[in-house]
């Protein structure tokens, strides 16, 4: 099978969204693939003179011709490729991929240096992350002649953890089945990772503004039954303190007169930090083996739904995990979405987010900028179609569905 080792270069690289073809401010600067001499690197969008078209219309052909594309994080690249217009959906390798399920999906993302030494190279020169990238440098402003030695040693490297693993693999039929399927899977995310999910940023901010206001009320009720209202209900060690029994010491700013030891000069109102300890009663009594060693017991919620508590106690239960599960969804969701979706250059009300196959032990997926796998029933409500109106199938769907 011919295979095509392709890696690209990407601007991007200090933004939270590191270098991602997802984030439209990002640009390609260069696409690499390797070749029977040297590999062969093309400027896309480097600088203003880079010959554009022409390196796309040779990387089309390239990757046209290829029956099998070879990746070191394959998502990454796939993605590039689409977005100035290969849309490729072949066969491909992902030695990223590969690598974690080899060792047995016991070290997350696995890095190209590490992996292309254990397979027989010399590894990549540090000079780039070193001179550019860990002085906020983007990849745009590495000198050409760096960039591309840069680019070629990636393919180099790919190439050389490829043939090794290939060549690890040959008496290992099963796992070498195993890893092809697992690398065409990432075909399919790539396209759930491209497409995303479309938001109501509108509805969320309206949720948000609401969950808010409820947070208001609960901290209210709170108040009525822990007098103090200088208690921070998301301290752990304070939520102790108050359910359990224990000193709070809180802090203040008071106001003083100060007079200068020169009267000729008129006395200022200065500031200075008080100092104020109260202590709380018992008002249930802590689980066994829940002592923490910084002092205090734990406050999980699952610690706090076992507790056997007075009535007085349990409302106050009830109203710290209501108001923590409150928090938690305005910050993940309601705020968090919005959040994730302009730090990633977000347009069209598009979140993308990430599907990971190179992280959970057990090796399902796992998914982060956001998290579109554990998605709440109440952000649910602010996903909008990506369709103005449901194709004729689906519609058809809907109904025969009401109707049962």
């Amino acid at each position: 099978m011919h295979y095509l080792i392709l890696d690209t270069e990407s601007s991007g690289a200090q933004r939270p969204s590191k270098g991602s073809a997802l984030d439209p401010r990002n640009r390609l600067c260069y696409i690499g693939y390797s070749s029977d001499d040297s590999p062969i690197c093309l400027a896309v969008e480097y600088s203003i003179s880079s010959p554009y078209g022409d390196a796309l219309g040779r990387a089309n052909a390239v990757v046209d011709s290829s029956q099998l594309l070879v990746f070191f994080n394959a998502k990454h690249d796939l993605h590039w490729l689409r977005r100035y217009g290969i849309h490729y959906t072949g066969p491909v390798w992902d030695c990223q991929l590969a690598e974690f399920i080899i060792n047995g999906q016991a070290n997350p993302f696995p890095d190209l240096d590490t992996t292309s030494q254990k397979y027989g190279s010399d590894g990549k020169q540090k000079q780039i992350e070193e001179n550019y990238y860990t002085k906020g440098k983007d990849t745009d402003e590495i000198p050409e002649p760096e960039l591309v030695d840069y680019l070629q040693q990636d393919i180099r490297c790919t190439e050389k953890v490829f043939l090794g693993q290939v060549a690890h693999l040959q008496d290992k039929p099963v796992l070498k089945r195993l890893i092809w399927e697992a690398c065409q899977d990432l075909v399919i995310t790539a396209e759930m990772e491209w497409n995303g999910l479309k938001w109501d940023m509108a509805g969320l901010q309206r949720k948000a503004e609401s969950l808010e206001v409820h947070i208001i009320e609960i901290e209210k009720a709170l108040h009525e039954v822990v007098a103090d209202t200088r208690v921070n209900w998301e301290s752990p060690a304070q939520v102790s303190a108050v359910l359990y029994g224990g000193e709070i010491t809180f802090e203040s700013r008071e106001n003083y007169l100060f007079v200068y030891k020169d009267h000729r000069r008129q006395p200022v109102t200065k500031s200075r930090k008080v100092e104020t300890t109260v202590q709380f009663p018992r008002l249930v009594e802590p689980p066994a083996r829940s002592e923490l060693p910084s002092g205090g017991f734990s406050t999980t919620d699952k610690i706090l739904r076992r507790l056997k508590a007075s009535a007085e106690a349990k409302r106050i239960i009830d109203l710290i995990l209501d108001r923590r599960g409150t928090q938690t969804q305005i910050s993940r969701y309601f705020r968090g979405l919005p959040k994730s979706y302009h730090e990633n250059g977000g347009i069209d009300n598009i979140i993308h987010g990430r599907f990971h196959h190179v992280v959970a032990a057990t090796g399902r997926l796992s998914s982060s900028q956001p998290n579109l796998q554990n998605i709440d029933e109440r952000a649910r409500t602010c996903l909008m179609t990506r369709f103005k109106t449901l194709p004729e199938s689906s519609q058809q769907l809907l109904k025969s569905t009401e109707s049962k």
